[in-house]
């Protein structure tokens, strides 16, 4: 059994748009996707349909999977931001 201290939760995150580094498809929503990043440091992200333009939009739910901080900075073009610090 795991001792509750010894326990380390995933990390609420969302990414924020930086207008300087802004994907084409975006649109001026400041959120664009939301996730967690687990103890292992891998970031899993939800994005969200709402910022981005109607014609850019997928039909449904889109997910990805980066390996650290600095790749999801880098594939996002946004700014990672923890919701639990």
């Amino acid at each position: 059994m795991v001792a509750v201290s010894d326990y380390e939760s995933p990390r609420r995150l969302r990414i924020e748009r930086d207008p300087d580094r802004a994907r084409l498809e975006a649109n001026e929503e400041t959120v664009t996707a939301v996730g967690v990043q687990m103890p292992s440091g891998v970031i899993y992200i939800e994005w969200r349909r709402e910022a981005f333009e109607p014609g850019d939009r997928s039909e449904g739910l889109v997910h990805s999977r980066y390996e650290n901080v600095e790749d999801a900075v880098q594939a996002t073009a946004g700014n990672v931001v923890f919701e639990d610090d």
